[in-house]
């Protein structure tokens, strides 16, 4: 039983540390500018804009994109 326990918890943890493992990538990956269409600034509720706008300019400010 001790052993199981043991066992058990090795896996666990070497599972958590290559969790952690990056792959070299910057934190701009998987992220990108949210454009709107013309028809879409419209269509768009004022509390979805304003995340929009956020999105973008947390991305601008840590250096993903430019204006």
């Amino acid at each position: 039983m001790k052993k199981l326990a043991l066992s058990t918890t090795l896996l666990c943890a070497t599972l958590f540390l290559a969790g952690c493992n990056t792959t070299g990538g910057s934190a701009c990956d998987g992220w990108k500018a949210i454009r709107l269409e013309a028809g879409d600034v419209q269509a768009v509720s004022r509390s979805l804009g304003t995340q929009v706008l956020a999105h973008n300019q947390h991305g601008e400010r840590i250096g993903c994109w430019r204006r």
